[in-house]
């Protein structure tokens, strides 16, 4: 259907960035989901100023393609990783960017019962400019209940498993959003506004 409508239909599914998808890395990412193996592999965050990568020893759970972002993503359970300064024991879930795995090494250690995926609550407001018309569901919220006011507005309840994305899904709204619960939401979006009020304080910008 998308090729008979291709001239009246545009997909953009191009990546947003240089990020290189090694083929080695992505053959042995599937092969590890696919046979619920233990992988190792050599990461490359721009979290540490010294540039260097780290090895991270995770438990593969889910590979998708974010159209937002425009990136391959691996949802994975991190068990250790080592860097320069030393093991680091990590029991938490992680999301990385497959163009940033530099090498990939598939451990022979068969997966078992992975964790939970810890779940936040979720309650945000939507001004009716954005409301009235219906609410987009985001990626990374699970919504169970939209309450329609008469004003036009919305209170959207729900929980996400990823407290980063979700926060960085409704941002895109700017002020037409307001984080009302729960407490590690409405934790990280105050986080994350004050990082950009100070940055586009009126005394900087001129």
């Amino acid at each position: 259907m998308v090729e008979r409508s291709r001239t009246a239909l545009t997909v953009d599914l191009r990546q947003r960035d240089e990020d290189e998808l090694r083929p080695a890395v992505w053959e042995d990412l599937n092969r590890a989901l696919l046979s619920r193996r233990r992988v190792e592999f050599l990461y490359l965050s721009p979290q540490y100023e010294d540039e260097q990568p780290r090895r991270h020893v995770v438990d593969p759970c889910r590979l998708y393609f974010d159209t937002t972002r425009g990136h391959y993503y691996l949802r994975a359970y991190c068990r250790r990783i080592e860097g320069p300064q030393g093991l680091e024991t990590c029991a938490r879930y992680l999301t990385y960017r497959v163009g940033r795995v530099l090498e990939l090494t598939v451990l022979p250690q068969k997966l078992s019962l992975l964790p939970s995926v810890p779940r936040y609550r979720v309650e945000y407001e939507l001004t009716p400019e954005v409301a009235r018309m219906g609410i987009t569901h985001q990626r990374e919220i699970e919504v169970h209940d939209v309450e329609q006011r008469e004003d036009g507005s919305a209170l959207v309840r729900g929980e996400t498993g990823n407290l980063f994305f979700a926060v960085r899904s409704l941002l895109h709204y700017g002020p037409n959003c307001r984080v009302v619960g729960g407490p590690e939401m409405v934790r990280e979006m105050r986080s994350v506004v004050r990082a950009l009020a100070a940055v586009y304080d009126e005394q900087r910008v001129k």
